[in-house]
Formats: structure tokens, C-alpha cells, sequence
């Protein structure tokens, strides 16, 4: 080693080196410097720092082979045989050389390439359908933050509204109701995947840095904001901060103040703005949040506040809630006589009392009668469309049950009506998830609910939890279901989905593996093809293998004649990087109307496609399909006050 570093001393190569660091330490700072000032994105630095770390062994090599004299550029001259004894000084420089440019090509390609512009399956010039390529998107198995995701002029394609502070005296309700609409109105832009509301109110007084929030939740931007209510009058002032989480950068900062009665307008107003800042071609594209703006009247503060304490009571567990949230929407009726949202909240009450009690009340056909009221009101007021839709919706789901409140006379008419009704699972599953009074009627066991109804409202309530990213609770109920019933493809289905979403790929192959298992039992046919499962599965990358190895199942069982939904085949197809083919099956899933769309609204797996204007399209078309289905129809008829006959709907 002596001999060595003498000759790397008279061969000019220490001082090559040193000259070489000093070098790119200024040019390094200079970048530090100069790429901010022209809002050159965070990688730019990187790859200079790279290139330096690159060029450090080439300097050396080249040092050890060429001096620099008077006359330019010389080959180094050796010392004779006697100083030549060995190569060992030669290999040992071209090892090092190799080996660390080798790990920082790796490195550079893993970091900036492999997670970030180009994904895999689409072509180098854009994205899956022509689209500009996602960056900055969450690949499944590729891990949460890379380069791109570091980049706050990077596409948005997961957001979360953290729970927004309260400065003022008494209850905070206010607040927890404007933050729950916000949410509400963000998950109609369809580019976006928004976090739950139940999801993001551990954080509400956390100590946890942003970017750590953003790994958590695996989003990109964080809304944080303030509410205060004005001690006189009936205004309100609503700050919000837009921030790009993994970086902790603040994007933008809006102030509302307004009064009460243009409350609905400013949660749209707000749902709005924050789509521009993240996605402004697609909010300005977005003709439903135009319309929806368009149509939301003005509402009176003390109907408001009667409203507000409705909803509270409303989401209470115990059913003396519901009396108390009746009589409070009856009040916000009453003073407000074109408040829509009241109509149609107190129909949503109504329907839950009569599934609950409808035993004890006195006459459930009048009870019917009001709630048909309420919802043609609200239905010509405006501005409750979803809320009047998810009513029908439930009623539908539970007609058998509303036909056994009634009269033997009227309910064999009735029960006529409702052999023509057309189930649509993909509207009732949307409204079981995502909307409040599915929730209760799902979360609410009846006198006398069999056991079939009980595993079905646990199903309901674990795909509800997974949704909201509760993935322990939903495995626990899925679990418990599976005790009770343990061929349930739907049980087997979600278990497998939530420990999926849960970053337990190698689980969830177990989850979908018993059960097969369990639903068609251990055949020779079954174990090759859990074999070969097994076979396309790789510990080492779990993410991506789960994929593969859910290719091969699917591929089995085509097969084998059996159909694989289309949104299966576009979440396999997504996973393995085959986003052209992914949208293909997603666009015969639409025409389909397939229950398992609901997907889009939150599933991860969609994440490198949210900013593509295909997907776009594709998810407003499944929107529509959940929110407004045009083959929704209410059977039966009621009898009116003058012996007529009319429609329920």
C-alpha cells in the first residue's frame, strides 16, 4: 500500500483529486444557488450532485494515465520494471471505477426514472392514451415518496382536508359539519382520490410533521384551515392553507367571508377552488361543479344552525337521536320553507325510524306518505339531489321490509309493484358506503334480522371501514364474518382488498389462496392453480408479484369459463404497469354499470392514472352512474287522502 500511494502521488492523481473535489464543491454551490432562482424542479439538483459523484473516479483514472505539462496532454511514464511489479494498483482503480459508477447509474435510475415520468406500459411520449405520462404518482410497489413526488409542480393526484380549528366559544360543530361537506364536495373531482373524513380525524390536533401526514395518508397535499364565527351577527370567516405535504411547501392561502345564508354556495366554492390550485384544467372542465353552484339557493342562519344540530343528532348511535334530529330538520323546515336540504334530511330520518320501529308506529302508510312529501319537495326545491336519490335508493333496498309494515290489501298491490323492480348493486353499494343514512341503516341491527341480514350489514359496514382506510377493524369484521359463513366469496373478496390497501400484499395472496380453498375446496385442479400462484409470487417484491400472481388466477379461471369482472382485470392490468389495457377494461365496466367502480373513488391502485385525461373521462362516466342512475325507479303506489292513486316516486 506504501508503494501504491507513492505512485499515486508521483502519477499527479492525489492532486487531480483534490483539485477535482474543490472544483465540484463550487459548482455545486453555485447550483444550490442558481437552479431555485429558475424554478428548475428538485431532481435538477440531484442529477448535478450524481454527475459530480460520477466524475470523481473518472478524474482519478484519467489522472493515473495522462499528465498535464507545458506541451499538453502526456501519458504518464512508468518507473521501469523494477516499480512495474504489479497490476494489482491497475485492477484495484478499475474496480473502483466500475463499481461506482455502476451504483450510481442504479441509484439514478431507480430514484428519478423507475417512479417518476415514464411509467412502465405507456408509451415514451406520454401516457396511456395519449396522455401526458402521470408523474409524481404512488406506482403499487414502488413505495410512496420518490422524486417526482418531491416536486410541488408535480400533478396531485391524493389529497386530504385535515380537521379545521374553531376559534370561537361554544361547540365546534360548525366546523366539523363544514369540513365534512368540503370532503363531500372534493370527491366529485374525479382526478382526485380524497381521504375519508374518518380517516384524517386522528390528525386533528397531531405533532406530526406534514410530510410524515403524507406518508401516512400516501398523499401529495394537505388542506389545513381555520373557522371563525363572527360573536355578532351571521358571518363566518373560513382560512385555508393548500400545502404540498412530502416537501412542506406552502402553495396557496385562501380567505372566505361570508354570511350563513351562502354557506352551501362557499363549500362549493371551496371544493372548487382547491381543484383549480391542484388540477386546473380539470375543475374548469368540470361542468357539474358549475351546475351544482348554479343551484344552491340561499338558507336562512337560524335553519341553518337547526340543520346543523339535525346532522349532529342524526349520527348519534343511540335511536333517540333520530327523534331529536327529526324534530330538529321539521324546525329548519319550518322556518326556512325553501331549504331543500331539510326536505330531504327529514325523509332520510323518517324512512330510518319506520325500518327501525315501524312495528310500533301507529300507521306506517302515513309514514310513507310523508317521506314521499319530503322527497318530491326537496326534488323541486334543488340542491339535494344526493341526498333525495340515496332515500329511494334505501328504500328500494328495503322494500320487502316497508311491505310488511302494511295492510294485507295494500301490501299485496304494492309487492306487485316491487316484482318489477330492477336491482342496481352498484347505486346501493355506493349509497350503503358513502352516504350517512346508509351508514345507519347498515350500522343498525333490527328486532328479529336474521343471521343472513347480519353478515350482510357486516360486510357493508367492512367495506365502509376499508374505505375509510380503517383496514384492522375492516379484517376483524370480514374475519368474523368468514367464522359464521366460510365459503363467502364477498367476505374472502374484501379481506383480500383490505390487507391489500394495508401494504400487506403477501396477505392478501394468503386471503385470496384459502379462499379458493374454502369456496370450490381442495382439488388437484385448485392446487395447481394455487401452485402456480405461488410460483409467479416473489418475497423480495411482494407489491408487484401480487399482481403477477393474481394475473395467473385470473387467467385460470378464464379458462375454466368462469367470468373475471372487468374492474379485476383493470386493477391486475394497472398493478403490472398495462395502463392502456387497464382503461380498456375499465371503459366495459362502465358499460357494464359494475359494482366494483366504486373503486375509483378510492382504491390506490388507480393513483398513476388520476391525471390522465382518459381516466378523467371514465370516472365522471361511473360518477354518474352511482349518483344519478337513470334506471332508479321506486315500485308501488300509495293511496292518497282522496282515494287516488299515486306513484311513490
Amino acid at each position: 500500500m506504501s508503494r501504491f500511494w507513492r505512485e499515486l502521488r508521483r502519477r499527479g492523481v492525489v492532486r487531480a483529486g483534490g483539485v477535482y473535489a474543490v472544483a465540484a464543491f463550487v459548482v455545486l454551490q453555485l447550483g444550490e444557488i442558481v437552479l431555485p432562482a429558475f424554478d428548475a424542479p428538485g431532481w435538477a439538483l440531484q442529477s448535478v450532485v450524481v454527475a459530480a459523484a460520477l466524475g470523481f473516479p473518472v478524474a482519478l483514472a484519467f489522472a493515473w494515465v495522462y499528465d498535464l505539462t507545458s506541451s499538453g496532454l502526456e501519458r504518464t511514464k512508468g518507473i521501469g520494471r523494477q516499480g512495474a511489479g504489479t497490476r494489482a494498483p491497475r485492477i484495484a482503480m478499475l474496480v473502483v471505477t466500475v463499481a461506482s459508477v455502476a451504483f450510481a447509474a442504479l441509484w439514478f435510475r431507480g430514484t428519478i426514472i423507475s417512479d417518476g415520468n415514464v411509467p412502465a406500459g405507456a408509451d415514451s411520449d406520454g401516457g396511456p392514451g395519449g396522455d401526458p405520462a402521470p408523474s409524481g404518482t404512488v406506482i403499487p410497489g414502488r413505495g410512496v415518496l420518490t422524486a417526482a413526488d418531491m416536486d410541488p409542480e408535480a400533478p396531485v393526484t391524493a389529497i386530504a382536508v385535515l380537521p379545521l380549528a374553531y376559534f370561537a366559544d361554544g361547540d365546534d360543530m360548525f366546523a366539523r359539519q363544514l369540513h365534512e361537506e368540503i370532503i363531500t364536495h372534493l370527491t366529485r373531482i374525479t382526478s382526485l382520490r380524497v381521504v375519508s373524513r374518518t380517516s384524517v380525524e386522528r390528525y386533528a390536533n397531531t405533532r406530526l410533521l406534514l410530510p410524515r401526514v403524507a406518508e401516512e395518508l400516501q398523499v401529495q397535499a394537505i388542506v389545513t384551515g381555520s373557522v371563525a364565527a363572527a360573536t355578532e351577527g351571521n358571518s363566518v370567516r373560513i382560512s385555508l392553507q393548500l400545502l404540498h405535504a412530502p416537501t412542506d411547501t406552502h402553495l396557496l392561502t385562501w380567505t372566505f367571508h361570508r354570511e350563513l345564508t351562502d354557506i352551501f354556495r362557499v363549500q362549493a366554492e371551496i371544493a372548487r377552488e382547491i381543484a383549480i390550485a391542484v388540477e386546473e384544467e380539470v375543475a374548469a372542465d368540470d361542468e357539474g361543479m358549475e351546475r351544482i353552484l348554479e343551484q344552491i339557493p340561499p338558507v336562512d342562519p337560524e335553519a341553518y344552525m337547526a340543520f346543523m344540530q339535525g346532522r349532529e343528532e342524526f349520527g348519534e348511535s343511540a335511536d333517540a337521536g333520530l327523534a331529536d334530529a327529526l324534530a330538529s330538520f321539521s324546525l329548519s323546515a319550518d322556518i326556512d320553507p325553501g331549504f331543500g336540504q331539510a326536505y330531504a334530511w327529514r325523509a332520510a330520518t323518517q324512512l330510518l325510524l319506520l325500518l327501525q320501529t315501524g312495528d310500533s308506529l301507529s300507521d306506517p302508510l302515513d309514514a310513507l306518505r310523508h317521506i314521499r312529501e319530503d322527497l318530491s319537495i326537496a326534488d323541486s326545491l334543488g340542491g339535494a339531489e344526493d341526498k333525495v336519490n340515496s332515500v329511494r335508493v334505501e328504500m328500494e333496498s328495503h322494500w320487502d321490509e316497508v311491505l310488511a309494515l302494511l295492510p294485507d290489501s295494500e301490501g299485496a298491490e304494492m309487492e306487485a309493484y316491487a316484482a318489477l323492480v330492477e336491482s342496481d348493486s352498484l347505486v346501493r353499494d355506493y349509497v350503503r358506503i358513502f352516504t350517512e343514512l346508509g351508514r345507519r341503516i347498515a350500522d343498525s341491527p333490527r328486532e328479529g334480522e336474521a343471521g343472513r341480514e347480519t353478515i350482510l350489514g357486516r360486510i357493508s359496514a367492512a367495506r365502509r371501514l376499508t374505505v375509510e382506510g380503517m383496514h384492522d377493524g375492516a379484517a376483524t369484521l370480514y374475519r368474523a364474518v368468514l367464522s359464521d359463513e366460510p365459503a363467502n366469496r364477498a367476505a374472502w373478496a374484501g379481506l383480500e382488498e383490505t390487507l391489500l390497501l394495508a401494504d400487506d400484499a403477501a396477505g392478501a395472496l394468503e386471503a385470496r389462496i384459502s379462499g379458493i380453498y374454502e369456496i370450490s375446496g381442495d382439488t388437484p385442479d385448485n392446487r395447481r392453480r394455487v401452485q402456480e400462484m405461488r410460483g409467479a409470487f416473489d418475497a423480495d417484491d411482494p407489491a408487484r408479484s401480487y399482481w403477477a400472481a393474481r394475473q395467473v388466477d385470473q387467467l385460470v379461471r378464464q379458462a375454466s369459463g368462469e367470468p373475471v369482472p372487468y374492474v379485476e382485470q383493470a386493477k391486475t392490468s394497472v398493478g403490472l404497469g398495462e395502463y392502456d389495457m387497464g382503461l380498456r377494461y375499465l371503459r366495459e365496466a362502465v358499460r357494464l354499470r359494475e359494482p366494483g367502480l366504486i373503486s375509483l373513488t378510492y382504491a390506490r391502485v388507480w393513483d398513476p392514472l388520476r391525471s390522465t385525461v382518459s381516466f378523467r373521462e371514465i370516472s365522471r362516466e361511473a360518477a354518474g352512474l352511482w349518483r344519478r342512475p337513470p334506471a332508479l325507479r321506486i315500485p308501488g303506489s300509495l293511496p292518497s287522502a282522496g282515494g287516488e292513486r299515486e306513484g311513490l316516486r
